[in-house]
């Protein structure tokens, strides 16, 4: 959902005339704060206290994503000359999945573990 949400949020901004990698950084801006609270309640199921360092984690973790996100929409749009909605699409299915997994290993690992009976 988060994944849709923010593509939206993106091509939406596009759309409208903005900029793509500044459309990237406000997809982000949107997105971390989205992610991090559904992903905590409904994905990884975490109950405990915590969100302050659980939040500074996924601000970590999403600024690498974002990193790597520019850096390839940059690669496929401005060098490649691709369709920047294309460019997006095919970038975020490698960034959705590193997310994901960031997020289980880092960001969420206690809730994940006693969700888990570990």
């Amino acid at each position: 959902m988060n994944t849709a949400i923010t593509y939206g949020v993106y091509a939406g901004l596009v759309f409208l005339g903005t900029h793509h990698l500044i459309a990237l950084l406000a997809d982000y801006a949107f997105g971390i704060t989205f992610s991090f609270l559904m992903n905590k309640h409904f994905t990884f199921r975490v109950r405990e206290k915590g969100g302050h360092s659980m939040f500074l984690r996924m601000l970590l973790a999403y600024s690498i994503m974002l990193c790597v996100n520019l850096g390839g929409l940059w690669l496929l749009v401005d060098v490649w000359s691709w369709n920047r909605y294309l460019a997006q699409a095919v970038a975020l299915a490698f960034v959705t999945a590193a997310a994901f997994f960031a997020q289980r290993l880092f960001v969420f690992r206690l809730g994940w573990r006693r969700s888990n009976g570990e």
